[in-house]
């Protein structure tokens, strides 16, 4: 039966692979275009669709594109480098998004009544018994005297504040400069910031906020450079201003404001709204000046909207025609420290209210060419990948996936034994593009690589803690994976 299995999966991948002498590439979503690059050989008339079990019979493979996929016979290899966010370009980003309104700086200046609140509070708060009804009657005298020493602290703040603050404060026009970021941590009232505004050192982060209005809705705008050794991050997020003191998006007061926004939606969006928001959010993106993007859009809640229905546009950046595929395989994540990466990937989330209004995004990880390496490398032949992709599959073991070690740990849930009762992975997606891979410092050389994407489901039971099968990867687990990816430039996996 696995034979027969393999056989048909070398079948039906080849429908995929096959050249049949179309130089048509695979269809980019509404709202977004690429020109189809030389040399492109067509990957097949017909969508992928087979089921098999892995050689040991334990992982469910599931396989259902939408889809055909094109494979060039050749493609280039880039070398892109992060790119610093300048002044220049966060002034068009921000034309782009609020037009002609005013921006104003970011400030947690607060009136001479709400120090005085604070004030009160914190003179309760440095007291033996509120530090204990907040951290606990058993908390150790050390710490206790620490926890006081930092109110204190914050009290003779607060005092210093007050004597120079102002019964109404005055907003501030944007002044378009990069601040160290504890420039926006509290603010000073006395007017005698040391913080450097012209030349930042390295290692520290360097930031720009500012508020805006348009249309009634408040928004923030955040900018970031931020570079250490073998670190570089830039970033620029935009999101709704909360009034001061209503910042959890849990609070009834909070979900009343974001009502009275006109933001809220009972229903999902339909195909067109969907069709709207990918073709608005193309339109802004070449506006900002951030490139050409290969983007999706789906429906979904949104909890910090009080549960309301919106709409979300992810973005991957195209270089020569290609997207650059994401390489956050389920395993990689595992085995990140705190599940973070010391790298960021760039990408552009957007996220729409049903009628088109920007509700917040964020664009991270800046990149720009800097080298053509190679300008067309000679990429893996059609009968060598329909049978890398087969043996890969079929050979898969959980370790492969996820973290699973031979005691049938999970590093998540620590010594915990884990019985794994089903597994299976759903692919939904096969790629062509760009992978990242590291070279020299904080640049990257992007490779040309086909990718299968998809879900990994994993249910299970744990030793002494569940006896019904539950979820094994819980929150890791959403959204879509690299489940398998080739470089095709070398017919290795990566």
């Amino acid at each position: 039966m696995k034979r027969f299995l393999s056989i048909l999966l070398i079948l039906i991948l080849s429908l995929s692979f096959c050249a049949c002498g179309s130089t048509t590439p695979e269809t980019l979503p509404a709202g977004q275009s690429a020109e189809a690059p030389p040399d492109s050989v067509s990957a097949g008339e017909e969508p992928v669709n087979a089921e098999f079990s892995t050689n040991d019979g334990l992982i469910q493979v599931r396989i259902h594109t939408q889809e055909a996929v094109s494979v060039p016979e050749t493609m280039p290899v880039l070398r892109i480098t992060p790119k610093t966010i300048t002044i220049e370009a966060l002034q068009q980003l921000a034309r782009a998004v609020f037009g002609d309104a005013q921006l104003y700086e970011y400030s947690e200046e607060m009136s001479r009544e709400e120090l005085l609140e604070c004030i009160a509070a914190m003179e309760k708060g440095v007291t033996d018994e509120a530090i204990k009804a907040s951290h606990g009657e058993n908390i150790s005298d050390a710490d206790l005297e620490s926890i006081r020493q930092a109110r204190l602290e914050m009290l003779e703040y607060y005092r210093n504040a007050y004597a120079n603050a102002s019964d109404a404060p005055s907003p501030t026009p944007c002044q378009w400069k990069f601040w160290p970021m504890e420039h926006y941590a509290l603010h000073d009232y006395a007017g005698t910031d040391p913080s450097y505004t012209d030349d930042i050192p390295y290692g520290v982060q360097a930031d720009l906020r500012a508020t805006a209005t348009v249309d009634g809705i408040p928004y923030e705008f955040w900018a970031s450079n931020y570079e250490r050794e073998g670190f570089c991050n830039h970033s620029v997020s935009i999101f709704l201003h909360a009034p001061q003191g209503m910042a959890d998006p849990n609070s009834e007061q909070y979900k009343s404001w974001v009502e009275g926004l006109g933001l809220c939606a009972q229903e999902a969006a339909t195909g067109q709204e969907l069709d709207a928001a990918l073709t608005k959010a193309a339109q802004l993106l070449r506006d900002m000046g951030l490139g050409d993007w290969q983007l999706r859009a789906e429906s979904c809640i949104g909890y910090n909207y009080n549960n309301s229905w919106q709409i979300a546009v992810e973005g991957q950046p195209i270089y020569a025609g290609y997207p650059v595929v994401r390489q956050d395989a389920i395993k990689d994540v595992r085995d990140s420290p705190f599940y973070c990466q010391d790298d960021y990937y760039e990408s552009v989330r957007l996220v729409f209210t049903n009628d088109g209004k920007l509700l917040e995004m964020k664009y991270q990880g800046a990149a720009e060419v800097v080298e053509v390496v190679e300008e067309a490398a000679s990429l893996t032949g059609a009968v060598e990948l329909r049978q890398l992709a087969s043996d890969t599959m079929h050979g898969w073991k959980y370790s492969d996936l996820f973290v699973y070690t031979a005691d049938r740990t999970m590093n998540y849930f620590g010594d915990l034994k884990v019985e794994i009762g089903q597994c299976g992975a759903d692919i939904n997606a096969i790629t062509v593009g760009f992978a990242r891979k590291e070279t020299e410092g904080t640049d990257y050389l992007l490779i040309p690589v086909i990718s299968f994407r998809g879900e990994l489901l994993v249910t299970g039971t744990i030793e002494g803690f569940s006896e019904s099968s539950m979820d094994l990867m819980m929150f890791d687990n959403s959204g879509e994976h690299a489940l398998l990816m080739i470089d095709l430039t070398t017919g290795s996996i990566i």
